[in-house]
């Protein structure tokens, strides 16, 4: 991931960390933040970068987001609650 930017757009309702290389969007997590809770609800990656680390990478700068406010985490995304099960284990 080596050229891949990550921007945040915070907002109550519609959150989202987006990758970006070269000034294209690659992948993308959204969430809803709310003042006691981050609630992760869709994880996508674009087919060519599929496979590798990048969905787990977006997961868990979600992650760091809601260790930085102090605030739980939890999510309605299949993908993404796996790996936040995997790194509980």
């Amino acid at each position: 991931m080596e050229d891949i930017t990550f921007k945040r757009n915070l907002d109550q309702s519609n959150s989202s960390i987006v990758a970006v290389e070269q000034e294209k969007e690659v992948g993308r997590i959204e969430f809803s933040l709310q003042s006691s809770k981050l609630t992760i609800n869709h994880t996508e990656v674009s087919p060519e970068k599929r496979g590798g680390e990048l969905a787990k990478t977006l997961v868990f700068k979600t992650k760091e987001l809601s260790e930085e406010k102090n605030i739980g985490i939890e999510s309605n995304c299949p993908y993404a609650k796996k790996v936040l099960q995997k790194e509980k284990e």
